[in-house]
């Protein structure tokens, strides 16, 4: 089956004029997989219904990014999705939150002068219209960032001086730490462990042979306790 002939300048001057592939597709009478493919080798991109909106929609999210509004109210009063309104945006250069900014700084700045002129937090609150917790929350800010200074602290009072006596140095008491043997004994036997203790580096593998035929243990392993035993 051949594929369908699609006219590329017709299919240009539709794409200018905002149509989805789907409407393209309807008015040329083909596939929309066509449509999708010639648009893909045009190196055009999908349009999308940022695409569509108005100079007057553009205008609208403009004035209302300038007075605060996000892009979700925006998106409803114009009846698009969001990333439609944040698509326009981006390619318009308009920045959403800019207006609220500007509100939160002079906020900042309002409750930075009550509080250097000795309002209390309940009159910058009723002021400025807000809860006194956000006062709070707001002095806290201001004074880790160095716009308020710091909370004077609470005045201590003052000891006496007291005459100091000489300290007489004492005498450090020596720890008795536990006895390396004793540990040896609880875990291999005291018979193996006092059997061992008495045997020296002449002719020790004789003996070790011996110790290890006595108690049924391996020659190495022996070996092995008797060096611990001579370290401790």
């Amino acid at each position: 089956m051949g594929q369908a002939f699609v006219n590329r300048d017709r299919l240009r001057v539709l794409h200018a004029r905002g149509l989805s592939d789907r409407e393209i597709a309807d008015t040329l009478g083909v596939a929309v997989n066509t449509v999708w493919r010639h648009r893909r080798a045009m190196k055009l991109d999908a349009n999308t219904p940022s695409n569509r909106l108005s100079p007057e929609d553009v205008d609208l999210i403009r004035k209302r990014a300038g007075e605060g509004f996000t892009a979700a109210s925006v998106a409803g009063e114009l009846g698009v999705t969001k990333p439609a309104v944040a698509s326009a945006a981006r390619r318009e250069g308009i920045t959403f939150g800019a207006g609220r900014r500007e509100e939160i700084r002079c906020r900042a700045e309002a409750i930075a002068a009550k509080t250097r002129s000795g309002c209390t937090q309940s009159e910058i609150a009723e002021a400025l219209g807000i809860p006194v917790t956000t006062v709070r929350k707001w002095q806290v800010r201001l004074r880790k960032r160095g716009a308020l200074p710091a909370l004077d602290a609470a005045p201590v009072a003052a000891v006496p001086d007291v005459p100091r006596v000489a300290a007489v140095p004492s005498k450090p008491v020596a720890k008795a730490g536990p006895d390396p043997l004793d540990r040896l004994r609880d875990r291999f036997g005291a018979e193996v462990v006092q059997a061992l203790a008495g045997i020296g580096r002449k002719g020790s593998y004789r003996r070790l042979s011996e110790v290890a035929a006595a108690h049924s243990l391996p020659v190495k392993s022996v070996e092995g306790i008797w060096h611990r035993v001579r370290a401790a």
